[in-house]
């Protein structure tokens, strides 16, 4: 009984419990966005620790504990230390773009083919694609859509050859789009409008300078009537026709549309 007590003479398997029960790893769960790492630590030993990963294409961990996040999904990072093992549950969400987190607004990145856009988070949209050509259609959960509302509309079109300079783009849309153009094309959706500002501009996109046009007159349209803006964007990247056309028939929305436009241009991004 003496030789258990005494400070110089305790037991082996003394100290085997002892030594287990202090061992610990650092965290038992873990969250990460794609593309970030974490070291996870083991205390409390001396002893060899390995580490292994329930699912390398969810998250990755290296013989030093660092983890890293691949793929948005959920994995079991293990530390094995004298065949006892430790885990953590690693929560692998997709990485946010920062220009969804310092938006001026609760916002959302929407994918429209090889681009994407961030526009208000209870922003609505609808889709239509043929062959490689798209169309989408945003605009305000509170909008009526069987009637005329403010909304943005992307439309990208392949045209198969590679985007000219601009010069040569600005030449076309200068001839292209004229207010004859923009009458005829509203009439024939059956509005009545009598245009009285009519202009066009350069305005430059994080890759490269679109064809602005800038529109704005007193519309009719069935019982309705009122004042319409609509400004249009046509930007050539590689072999694509990007055109971006902002409507404001003048309702009052928050976010304004003015803010929600401008955002949305600023965050354009092309994946090529």
């Amino acid at each position: 009984m003496l030789a258990i007590v005494s400070p110089t003479s305790l037991p082996f398997s003394t100290v085997a419990v002892a030594e287990a029960a202090t061992v610990k790893l650092n965290k038992k769960s873990l969250s990460l966005e794609v593309g970030k790492t974490y070291t996870l630590k083991v205390s409390g030993t001396k002893k060899k620790v390995t580490w292994s990963t329930s699912d390398k294409k969810i998250a990755t961990v290296n013989k030093s504990g660092k983890v890293t996040a691949k793929k948005a999904g959920k994995a079991t990072i293990t530390a094995t230390v004298d065949k006892k093992k430790y885990t953590c549950k690693v929560t692998v969400t997709k990485a946010i773009n920062p220009l969804v987190k310092n938006a001026p607004f609760e916002a959302q990145e929407v994918a429209v083919g090889n681009m994407s856009v961030v526009l208000p988070k209870n922003w609505k949209n609808q889709m239509s694609k043929q062959g490689e050509n798209i169309v989408v259609a945003f605009y305000p959960e509170t909008a009526d859509i069987n009637s005329i509302h403010s909304g943005i509309s992307v439309t990208i079109l392949y045209t198969g050859e590679k985007a000219p300079e601009y010069s040569e783009v600005k030449d076309f849309f200068s001839q292209l789009i004229t207010k004859d153009l923009i009458v005829s094309q509203i009439t024939g959706q059956g509005m009545d409008i009598n245009i009285s500002d009519f202009a066009s501009s350069d305005y430059e996109t994080n890759f490269g300078t679109a064809y602005l046009t800038h529109y704005e007159g007193e519309f009719t349209y069935q019982d309705t009537k009122g004042t319409l803006k609509e400004d249009i964007y046509d930007i050539m990247v590689d072999n694509y026709l990007i055109q971006i056309n902002v409507v404001d028939y003048g309702e009052e929305l928050s976010p304004e549309l003015k803010t929600v436009a401008d955002y949305a241009l600023k965050s354009l991004q092309y994946k090529k």
